[in-house]
């Protein structure tokens, strides 16, 4: 017989084993309500009608969720600054216990992905806070039953009385979230067995009746075309993947990342996996790309008043992409690992929004973990390489990877070759583009060189202008 749950967050299994339950909450929903509304002052006219304080989970995210409603219901928008200030109003900022960090408001607007999905945290929140108070009110009645002190008449009465309180509390607001797993899964099968199609329609532009997506784009007209006459010299297409090979510090991440942050702003999605650095230091990078505050100011919090408006400004601007990169730390996995991911968000993203992913980025190569079946390291980046190749194929998907490459006291400052140190011909095999990056001694220029295109020419050498305050690359 199942035994009843235990009322310190245990149940007991058939066996009788002791099982610990996690209360259920979701900080990252929590967390991106808050810096959505940080980022779009205005979105707290959607996100009113849906939350309370109550329904968040953590005092100290409703606390902050509270000065925002105080400052929209006296008529002031509430963004990094203002509520800053009506946190500081209500004793609440500060460093002591029970209070409020001011550099933890800016990690919440950085921690979001994109705020127009605004809602859909606000109801995932919603839902979990309703998880929440249905164990709260079912943990009543079972405590009540067993006491054996009311009638199990009257006790059944006051449950339905109960439960019919809290229906009342959620009648009106959108119950997509109490969608039947069936029909869930119903809908993501159609959405997925129509996205190839879809796709390869989109990618021809020739999707009728609607404006056809732009392509995939580097950034820089050296790379892309100087003007729509001019032809691009490399170029992102589905199903293809294009490599960049550079040393330690040779600016392989920071040219991956301005990349993808340049095809969001042109309205196409990205899915980001970094191995090496996790999300704060990601995004550090880009802000200070967009507003010239130092990535180790970013990181230590050390933020004058100048810097908070100024990142505040630059995360409003990152709020109007039309499109989106979202990050992926994915420190030791395999690269099955990283597929399974990879798919799943996908496929997922397909299922919210109609399109799923157009660029997906591996940064970088050498840090995935081993495959099982292989012994050496250079036998496991073949693996992974050709892994990654054959799903970016799979799901006709463009796909761009970063690879490092050995130092080389005598050749540190400039593009590496192909022969150097790459520990495998996959990669050059696997790859239809290889762009090799060194930034110069100086830090002023970023020296490039395409190893390998097979869609033009290759053995073109260049350089891009290097902007090492804002690291970034013009």
């Amino acid at each position: 017989m199942q035994q009843p749950t235990n009322f310190n967050g245990r149940s007991s299994n058939s066996n009788g084993k002791l099982v610990e339950l996690n209360i259920p909450q979701n900080p990252e929903a929590e967390e991106a309500v808050l810096g959505s509304l940080l980022i779009d002052r205005d979105l707290i006219v959607t996100v009113a009608s849906i939350l309370k304080p109550g329904h968040f989970f953590s005092q100290e995210r409703a606390n902050i969720y509270q000065a925002i409603l105080n400052l929209y219901s006296t008529g002031v928008p509430g963004d990094l600054i203002t509520v800053r200030d009506e946190l500081k109003a209500m004793q609440l900022l500060g460093d002591e216990p029970g209070q409020i960090r001011g550099s933890y408001l800016l990690r919440l607007m950085e921690a979001v992905p994109t705020p127009v999905h605004v809602q859909y945290y606000a109801n995932i929140i919603l839902n979990y806070w309703l998880a929440r108070k249905l164990i709260a009110e079912g943990s009543h009645i079972v405590a009540s039953s067993y006491q054996g002190k009311e009638e199990s008449t009257k006790l059944l009465a006051e449950f339905i009385e109960r439960m019919q309180n809290l229906a009342v509390l959620v009648k009106g607001r959108e119950n997509s979230h109490f969608t039947t797993h069936e029909k869930s899964l119903e809908h993501f099968v159609k959405v997925a067995s129509d996205l190839d199609e879809k796709r390869n329609i989109e990618s021809q532009g020739v999707l009728q009746g609607q404006k056809t997506l732009p392509h995939l784009r580097f950034g820089w007209p050296e790379f892309d075309g100087r003007d729509w006459t001019e032809a691009p010299v490399l170029s992102l297409l589905p199903s293809t993947l294009t490599t960049i090979l550079g040393r330690t510090g040779g600016g392989k991440t920071l040219v991956a990342s301005q990349i993808a942050d340049t095809n969001a702003i042109l309205g196409l999605n990205v899915l980001y996996f970094h191995v090496e650095l996790n999300q704060e230091q990601m995004l550090a990078r880009r802000y200070c790309r967009l507003s010239g505050v130092p990535v180790l100011s970013q990181l230590r919090r050390n933020l004058s008043d100048r810097e908070l408006e100024l990142l505040s400004k630059a995360a409003g601007k990152v709020s109007e992409w039309s499109g989106r990169v979202d990050f992926c730390h994915c420190p030791e996995w395999t690269s099955e690992q990283l597929i399974q991911e990879l798919k799943a968000r996908h496929y997922a993203l397909a299922v919210k929004t109609g399109r799923g992913y157009d660029l997906i980025v591996l940064d970088y190569l050498q840090r995935l973990g081993w495959p099982r079946n292989c012994n050496s390291e250079r036998e496991a980046m073949a693996f992974n390489v050709r892994r990654f190749s054959d799903v970016l194929n799979e799901l006709n998907l463009a796909g761009l990877m970063t690879s490092q490459v050995g130092r080389s006291d005598s050749r540190q400052y400039e593009p590496p070759d192909l022969d150097e140190g790459l520990g495998t011909g996959e990669i050059e095999r696997c790859s239809n583009q290889l762009l090799a990056f060194a930034i110069s001694q100086d830090k002023a220029l970023a020296k490039y060189a395409i190893r390998k295109n097979t869609f033009s020419e290759g053995d073109i050498t260049g350089a891009l202008t290097f902007d090492a305050r804002k690291v970034q690359f013009l």
